[in-house]
């Protein structure tokens, strides 16, 4: 995603405690699915989440499952991607 942001960097890894979370931004993905994960090495708050120990960064993390998603999931969660691309942003407002 660090095309589509630019407080995403290529060289981290970004983890959430949220699998509804994991779910919708691995939506995006032509081939979407979750990784369980556990971080490698030091971890660093998510410049992205402004809330605290909700989504973390590091350099690495080791995979230990990968969970499909549900069709339905995946079709919920690009529409509501699509709402909120569309939706004009007030001033101010993040």
């Amino acid at each position: 995603m660090s095309n589509l942001n630019p407080l995403c960097r290529p060289d981290r890894v970004y983890l959430t405690r949220s699998i509804d979370g994991a779910r919708f931004f691995a939506s995006a993905a032509r081939n979407p699915v979750v990784y369980e994960a556990v971080p490698e090495g030091e971890i660093e708050p998510d410049p992205d989440c402004t809330e605290p120990g909700i989504s973390i960064a590091c350099q690495k993390a080791r995979i230990i499952a990968i969970h499909k998603i549900p069709g339905k999931v995946v079709k919920k969660s690009r529409k509501r991607m699509h709402v909120v691309a569309a939706t004009p942003q007030r001033l101010g407002e993040r």
